[in-house]
C-alpha cells in the first residue's frame, strides 16, 4: 500500500469538496475531529506549503504543528447555521484557519487584525496580506480591519453578525478584556453564537512544570510589543462564569490537549532555553488522584461555544 505522503506528492491538490462534504455528513464533534485528524498529513501538506507577506514557509511549518489539531478542534465546533451566515473572525492573520474555514464552510467572512504597540490606539484601518503557496500556484489575499479590541465601541454595527470566532486572541489582551464580551452581545445577531478558544491556565502541562519549579509564564517578545506575548489565561469555570454574566448561554465547554502527553515529552520554555519535564500524563494524573486533586478540564486549550440570549 503507498503511503500518504506518496498519495500526495502525485496529488497535490486535496479534494475539498469531496472533503467538505464528508465532513458536513457528521453530527458529533468528536467524529468530526477525528475524520479531520485522519486527513492531518494531507491537510498539512497542503497548509504548509503557505508564506504570508515577508515570512516564510518554516515559520508555517512551526505553527501548524503547534496549532492544527486546535483549527481541527475548532472548526468541528462551529455551528450548522444557513449559507453565507456572517461570520467575524477576530485576529485571523496568519490566515491558516482563514483557508480551511473558507474550504470548509460557505460563510461570508469578515476579518480583523491588530498589530499596534500602542494599547491605547483608537485608530481604525484597513489592510491587506497575501498568503502564497507557490508550489501549488495558489494565493489568496485577505482584506481585514485593524481596530484594537479594547477600544470600546467596536467599529462594527450591532446586530451585524450570526457567529463571532475569538480563537486565541483573549490571552494576548492586557486592558481590560472582559469589556469586550458586551461587545460581542452588541455586534451579534438574535441568538448569534461566540466560540472562543484560548489557553487553559489549568492544563497538565502547567501543573507538571510548576512541580518542577519552572516559570509557567510565557517570556516577553519585545519585537512584538505587549500584544505579543499571553498576558492573562483562564480556565475553563472563570470564563464560563464571565460569559453568563455578559447573558450568554453556554452551548458546549471542555478542554483538550494539542498531543498526546503520553506519547510526547511535555517541556518548559524559560530565559534558561527549553526544558524537559519528566512526566507523563497517565503518570502525572495518577499522582494528581492520590491527593484528591482536581483532573477535570486540565486540557491544553478552552473551547467555548456560547449563544446570545
Amino acid at each position: 500500500m503507498r503511503s500518504i505522503s506518496n498519495i500526495f506528492k502525485k496529488n497535490p491538490k486535496i479534494n475539498f469538496a469531496t472533503l467538505r462534504q464528508q465532513f458536513h455528513q457528521i453530527t458529533n464533534f468528536h467524529e468530526k475531529t477525528a475524520f479531520l485528524s485522519s486527513n492531518y498529513q494531507l491537510i498539512y501538506n497542503y497548509l504548509s506549503g503557505f508564506s504570508i507577506d515577508n515570512s516564510t514557509v518554516e515559520y508555517t511549518k512551526n505553527y501548524l504543528n503547534d496549532a492544527l489539531i486546535r483549527f481541527f478542534n475548532t472548526l468541528s465546533l462551529l455551528p450548522e447555521i444557513k449559507t453565507h451566515s456572517k461570520l467575524l473572525e477576530i485576529g485571523s492573520n496568519p490566515y491558516l484557519q482563514t483557508i480551511l474555514l473558507q474550504k470548509l464552510f460557505s460563510y461570508d467572512i469578515t476579518q480583523t487584525n491588530f498589530f499596534d504597540y500602542d494599547v491605547y490606539n483608537s485608530q481604525v484601518k484597513k489592510f491587506s496580506q497575501t498568503i502564497t503557496n507557490s508550489s501549488l500556484h495558489e494565493s489568496y489575499k485577505f482584506d481585514s480591519i485593524l481596530y484594537n479590541l479594547e477600544v470600546i465601541p467596536h467599529p462594527i454595527k450591532d446586530n451585524s453578525f450570526d457567529i463571532i470566532l475569538f480563537s486565541e486572541v483573549l490571552e494576548h489582551l492586557v486592558v481590560n478584556p472582559l469589556k469586550i464580551f458586551s461587545e460581542f452581545q452588541r455586534i451579534l445577531k438574535k441568538s448569534g453564537y461566540l466560540l472562543i478558544t484560548t489557553p487553559n491556565a489549568a492544563r497538565l502541562t502547567n501543573i507538571a512544570t510548576l512541580l518542577k519549579g519552572e516559570n509557567i509564564f510565557d517570556l516577553y517578545h519585545p519585537e512584538n510589543g505587549i500584544f505579543g506575548r499571553h498576558n492573562r489565561e483562564f480556565t475553563l469555570k472563570e470564563l464560563e462564569f464571565i460569559l453568563s454574566l455578559n447573558n450568554f448561554k453556554i452551548v458546549f465547554a471542555n478542554t483538550y490537549d494539542r498531543y498526546d502527553y503520553d506519547q510526547i515529552d511535555i517541556f518548559s520554555v524559560g530565559y534558561h532555553g527549553l526544558k524537559k519535564i519528566d512526566y507523563k500524563k497517565s503518570d502525572l494524573i495518577h499522582k494528581i488522584k492520590q491527593i484528591n486533586g482536581n483532573t477535570n478540564n486540565i486540557g491544553d486549550n478552552l473551547y467555548i461555544l456560547c449563544q446570545k440570549v
